[in-house]
């Protein structure tokens, strides 16, 4: 449909792109490595409202398998969050979601259990992934969740329009891409 819309872009059109591509640096351990999923709860009570969901996020681990360079001191660090307490319910095994596209293991672990039921290691070893809500993921996640589970049309305005708010004038749901 055709939508008349307002755009909001407090730093401008997005600059061209650099010659070369910036390099991936090594996470440092307590960095949200990924966004695993959105909450079903939260989808099914705020439908199409993906800033009011919580996210299941993995933290990276030091991992010597992993061969990028790391972050220069020049580049601001991304931020740390603590792996905190145990918390009930099923959990997913941060060293086994690290390789599960080697080992096709995406699973999770029953509520209750102490030690992974795919690698063996226990939970305080292998650390587990945690539930946040969107305000409390940092930027870069953020745009991360808004790419995989916004409007699409958000994401490709985005390109053009880095950071922008946008209004749909004629109704709360944006038009499709």
């Amino acid at each position: 449909r055709m939508c008349p819309l307002q755009i909001t872009a407090p730093n401008g059109p997005a600059k061209p792109a650099p010659p070369q591509h910036k390099p991936q640096y090594k996470l440092s351990p307590g960095e949200i490595e990924s966004i695993v999923q959105a909450n079903n709860d939260d989808k099914r009570t705020y439908p199409k409202q993906w800033t009011k969901w919580r996210y299941e996020v993995v933290l990276a681990f030091d991992d010597p398998t992993v061969s990028n360079p790391p972050r220069p001191s020049d580049v601001p660090p991304e931020p740390i969050f603590p792996q905190g307490p145990i918390t009930p319910g099923p959990w997913r095994c941060t060293a086994c979601y690290a390789t599960r596209y080697q080992t096709m293991n995406f699973g999770l672990n029953p509520d209750g259990s102490t030690h992974c039921n795919s690698c063996r290691k226990p939970r305080e070893v292998c650390g587990w992934s945690l539930w946040m809500h969107y305000d409390d993921l940092p930027p870069k996640m953020k745009r991360s969740a808004t790419v995989q589970y916004g409007p699409k049309i958000l994401s490709l305005l985005r390109t053009k329009f880095p950071q922008c708010e946008v209004v749909w004038l004629d109704s709360e749901d944006p038009p499709s891409v």
